[in-house]
């Protein structure tokens, strides 16, 4: 059987242990395509039916301009594409959005229409009281740029911007959320903000009813090293990103490695959430980045984001000296770091200043 599209997962809507699904993969693969026809097809269904429709879905974007780039181009137009859908949708095919509501038309009688579901960004929405979705689709979850999440702070308040929409949209009531996105950055605030293990391909927390994979294809690898522009970019780091599985703005991975031994722990850090130790080999002057020790409190504790803010601890953008030294040794290349998270989050504190 060909592997060049998604073709679903062992999650299910309605499942009763897992109630969030988040998929981060390869490019091109089609998961929104595919989540999108899934979930239009259950208010299709219970019009069919003559019932009452309940399960109209919600359609999120981060911004309001991404949103409506999305819904200009055609919210269904992959969707309508792939026959698989087409038959699932049973005709209704015509999109009309009106007032953030989301319309499939009949495409041989387009007076018959049918309301599926709703669209919203992540901006302010209070007030807002819906009652018939079940579903919501965060599309685009990762960003290849910090500044680019809401609620600054290099996304770390962005979670909990989602978290209030959730509870606005589905306080009180059975519902799913859909999570989809690429290898847009090696780490990113929602797998912190969730605590996935970095680098995992399946993980999955049934207290939290969380249900996280990757999505990968060898095969949609190579059918797109064979198109025109695979292989204009064949054999550059941005093929690694759009074809395989590498994430946008990884360091070399000669920097990536564990401390020596006898490298010192020298100063704490926190970064995003995160805590990372930072030790020093005094033979060398390599500077080691980690994120699995704990803190030795007798050392410094510095927060880079106000939201890591807390007691006992120096503000990083007021310790000009302390930013200045990493740089330095940063451009020296005098660091290393035990992973590409730890490698992205130093990064974000040395561009404070």
């Amino acid at each position: 059987m060909s592997d060049l599209f998604y073709k679903g997962t062992s999650f299910t809507l309605g499942n009763s242990i897992y109630n969030t699904y988040i998929c981060q993969g390869q490019r091109g693969r089609g998961k929104t395509t595919y989540w999108l026809g899934n979930v239009a097809s259950y208010p299709i269904k219970q019009y069919l039916n003559k019932e009452e429709i309940t399960r109209k879905f919600i359609f999120i974007r981060r911004s309001e301009e991404q949103l409506k780039k999305v819904l200009t181009d055609g919210l269904f137009n992959g969707v309508i594409k792939v026959e698989k859908y087409r038959n699932m949708l049973q005709n209704f095919i015509v999109e009309e959005i009106k007032d953030k509501r989301i319309f499939l038309h009949n495409k041989d009688n387009l007076e018959e229409k049918i309301h599926v579901g709703y669209c919203f960004d992540l901006n302010n929405t209070k007030g807002i009281s819906i009652e018939d979705t079940w579903c919501t689709i965060f599309d685009e979850y990762v960003e290849p740029d910090r500044s680019k999440y809401k609620g600054g702070d290099g996304g770390i308040n962005e979670p909990e911007l989602l978290a209030r929409l959730d509870e606005t949209l589905n306080r009180n009531r059975d519902n799913y959320l859909i999570l989809l996105g690429n290898f847009d950055s090696p780490t990113n605030p929602y797998n912190e903000y969730f605590k996935i293990p970095f680098n995992a391909k399946k993980w999955t927390n049934k207290e939290n009813g969380i249900f996280y994979e990757v999505d990968y294809s060898e095969e949609m690898k190579e059918f797109k090293l064979n198109t025109s522009t695979g292989k204009r970019w064949k054999g550059t780091r941005y093929s690694d990103y759009s074809n395989g599985n590498l994430a946008l703005g990884q360091v070399d991975s000669e920097l990536i490695m564990d401390k020596p031994t006898q490298a010192k722990h020298c100063y704490n850090c926190k970064i995003c959430g995160v805590d990372i130790t930072i030790w020093i080999d005094e033979e060398t002057g390599v500077c080691y980045c980690h994120d699995n020790y704990k803190f030795d409190k007798q050392k410094p504790i510095y927060s880079v984001l106000t939201s890591d803010m807390q007691v006992n601890t120096y503000f990083v953008s007021y310790c000009t000296d302390f930013v200045s030294l990493f740089k330095m040794r940063y451009a020296r290349g005098l660091m290393r770091f035990n992973n590409q998270k730890t490698a992205t989050l130093f990064n974000i504190m040395i561009k404070l200043k």
